[in-house]
This record gives structure tokens, sequence and C-alpha cells, in this order.
């Protein structure tokens, strides 16, 4: 292959396979873009050596999600988890465990309709509505809220794509942020 690049490009037909809704109308896709993101935090906390040795179970806690009118999308992650809810980071927001998620909905979130499931450093709040179709994800702000997506697993699925196209990266205590160079590339 002397002289030729190697290189090659993929392309992807867009007319085939379109989607008519949004990804929450198709449950196997949902429940893939799911393990896709709990797979890549799996991963990527056997590459941490203090995360290696800490266990993970989900406890009785998770009742209130699995039995709650949340959002398909937001069960499966937490049935899909493969390690802690604070090991995996959408954005610069680290999920919640299941009994932080319940006390915060009981005080904080349950007259807003919102369940709250990642907080960043500030203690601000990532939380999505409870209908499967509708339940838009919002930042939460003391007692400010802005929706940042019409629907959960549509954010996830947003998110996994970054994720697996190395977009992203982890930064201590920051959570996973856009790669520098492609900052500068827009």
């Amino acid at each position: 292959m002397e002289g030729k690049d190697s290189t090659f490009e993929i392309s992807v037909v867009e007319n085939e396979n379109r989607r008519e809704l949004q990804i929450s109308h198709y449950p196997r896709e949902v429940a893939q873009l799911c393990k896709d993101v709990c797979n890549f935090f799996k991963e990527f906390a056997k590459s941490c050596d203090e995360f290696a040795e800490e266990k993970f179970d989900l406890d009785s806690a998770a009742n209130f999600i699995l039995q709650s009118s949340s959002p398909q999308a937001l069960k499966l992650l937490y049935r899909n988890l493969k390690v802690p809810p604070s090991r995996v980071w959408i954005y610069e927001y680290q999920l919640i465990d299941l009994q932080e998620m319940e006390e915060t909905f009981k005080q904080h979130f349950k007259e807003r309709g919102l369940i709250p499931f990642a907080k960043n450093i500030d203690g601000d709040f990532l939380a999505c509505g409870k209908d499967d179709h509708s339940g838009g994800v919002y930042e939460v702000e003391e007692d400010e809220e802005e929706i940042v997506c019409e629907s959960f697993a549509t954010y996830l699925e947003q998110y996994r794509c970054l994720l697996l196209s190395n977009k992203l990266e982890y930064i201590e205590g920051m959570g996973m942020v856009q790669r520098s160079e492609d900052i500068k590339r827009k």
C-alpha cells in the first residue's frame, strides 16, 4: 500500500431507516442507548484505579424510580448501571443515587412534576418530566428551571453520540466536557 492513503471514509445514507418520531417511541433504540452510556462508564471506571474496588448494587430505593411514572429511558439507564451512579457523568452533572433522587424529589421537585437525576458541583440539578414522550430535560437552579431538551431519550442520545465519537473528555471535578480541540474548530 505504499504511496496510497490508508484512511477511508464512511458515508451514511440518511434517507434509509429515518425515524419518523422521537427516539422515545422506539424502545429497542432507547434500551441500546442506555446500555451504550452505561458500558462507556463501566470501561471508563476500569481505567481509573480509584474506582476499581468499589462495589455497586441497586437497593430497595430502586423502587422509587422503577415504579414511578418517569421516562422509560431514565428507568433503563439506572437498570443498566454497572458502576455507582456517582461514577456516571452527563456533561458536568453526576447521576445521583436513587435514595437521594427520592428524597430530593419529595422535598423540592414533587410540586414541579420533575424527577431530579443528576447534580453538579454547585448543587444545581438536571431533572426530567414524568412522561415518556414529553418528559423533557430541565436544568434546575434553586427556583429557576430551563428546558434543555424536549425528551430525556433524545437528550441521552445526543450525549451518547458525543461520548462515542470521543468529543468529550473527563476533567476531574468538572465532569465530561467538550474537548478543547473540538471547541477551537468551531
